[in-house]
């Protein structure tokens, strides 16, 4: 894990107004789940007691692709390369930043797979899908993305029904997932 400094962060892809004061800062999160869990990083962050639990995942540098940003901070962050899938979630309008609130953030959520889940082992933290409080997320945003993540993910479970997987899933009955793609 690595800790943000404030200059970094203001420096990173800002869209101005022709006054130059500052609007939106893009970022690109990572959710990536396995074995009826999902997988976050304790950021530090100044200004905040105790480390932030987040998705993985961070600010667009500028000429940056929302992708190839996604794949350079789980590299930076965790030393492990991912593969995006799709698109989870994008919040609807910029919301204020929780570390530094003069900023905006419009906040990309990307689905991710990686070959191997376990080499993550002491490098976050796999919280179980359920009973998962949203609250435990930092982020507003992260909140939301989770949200949206979780049916999402059990209507994409192989040889599963659409229609009943969820209602499996939130009774307790978890349906088997797959790191694989068809």
């Amino acid at each position: 894990m690595h800790t943000h400094h404030p200059k970094d962060l203001w420096t990173a892809n800002r869209l101005t107004t022709p006054s130059g004061v500052q609007t939106v800062r893009l970022s690109t999160y990572g959710c990536l789940v396995w074995k009826h869990h999902v997988f976050v990083v304790e950021e530090p962050f100044p200004g905040f007691p105790k480390p932030l639990v987040k998705f993985p995942g961070g600010g667009v540098a500028p000429q940056e692709d929302l992708r190839q940003a996604l794949i350079r901070e789980w590299q930076e962050e965790l030393n492990v390369r991912i593969r995006v899938e799709e698109l989870v979630y994008v919040n609807p309008f910029p919301v204020r930043s929780a570390v530094y609130p003069a900023a905006r953030v419009l906040a990309f959520y990307w689905r991710v797979t990686i070959p191997d889940p376990t080499a993550l082992t002491g490098k976050g933290l796999w919280l179980p899908l359920c009973p998962l409080e949203t609250e435990q997320f930092a982020l507003l945003t992260d909140r939301m993305a989770f949200l949206h993540l979780l049916p999402k993910t059990f209507l994409d479970v192989k040889n599963e029904k659409q229609e009943n997987t969820f209602d499996r899933f939130v009774s307790g009955n978890y349906p088997k997932l797959s790191t694989e793609r068809d």
